[in-house]
């Protein structure tokens, strides 16, 4: 039934049977409604169309209580994105708090679910899309891209701190290190693409926030390697070039 309602959905919005109208009103009431799958066919990849089903994207990403709803808003946003860059700052200008909200709550458990993981990594997405785009010659105002890593690295830091890493697991509940190193991955992936954002950012954050940063990124690029075991290089962040 629902491969067969989507395949109707499809031909009539790729022919003339719906207007421009009748497809945004269309993707707005399953937005609304939470069918994610089904919005996306009735989303074309304009800013204004994704603008339209925002406030209920917002609504979906915050309620916390409702897995299915966050969960599937937050994989449509991300295929969207990723589909096309220029939906960047429609999604992630109006949604961007909320997912970084729940980045948050799922990567310290303080919001549980069969799902939790993999909203993580969903999050990691959409934050990889954002600093892309903030780092390609789209962006016209390169200060964003600095303002923007000091708040998702600040959140970051925060999961890394619960989680731990690999070679330094932590025993809070439901803590994994898989999560502590996806955000270390993320620090090693800005430093070495965008050394000058990654400097300023280094230079604004708290002192608690640069350490665990620095000991993230460290621990990332020497392949987790054991504290126990012989160093054979000394990593000097200050002084790395691109």
């Amino acid at each position: 039934m629902r491969d067969s309602f989507h395949a109707i959905i499809k031909h009539c919005i790729s022919t003339d049977a719906v207007s421009n109208d009748e497809r945004r009103l269309c993707a707005e009431k399953m937005a609304k409604s939470g069918n994610w799958d089904t919005w996306k066919l009735c989303i074309k990849r304009d800013p204004s169309d994704v603008a339209n089903s925002m406030p209920y994207i917002k609504i979906a990403l915050s309620d916390h209580s409702n897995e299915p709803s966050y969960a599937g808003a937050l994989a449509s946003i991300a295929d969207m994105m990723k589909d096309s860059s220029d939906l960047v700052p429609t999604i992630f200008g109006s949604a961007g708090p909320h997912v970084l909200e729940l980045f948050h709550l799922c990567g310290t458990c303080l919001l549980q679910g069969s799902s939790r993981t993999q909203s993580c990594a969903t999050c990691m997405k959409i934050v990889m899309f954002t600093f892309q785009y903030l780092s390609s010659p789209k962006s016209v105002d390169g200060t964003k891209e600095a303002e923007f890593l000091n708040v998702v690295f600040g959140v970051l830091v925060g999961i890394v701190a619960y989680n731990g890493l690999p070679n330094e697991p932590n025993s809070n509940p439901g803590s994994d290190p898989a999560l502590g190193r996806m955000c270390a991955q993320f620090f090693v992936h800005v430093l070495r693409s965008s050394p000058a954002a990654f400097k300023q950012c280094m230079a604004s954050v708290d002192a608690n926030v640069r350490v665990t940063l620095e000991s993230s990124v460290r621990a990332d690029m020497s392949s987790y390697a054991s504290h126990a075991a012989p160093i054979k290089k000394k990593l000097n962040l200050k002084s790395f070039k691109k």
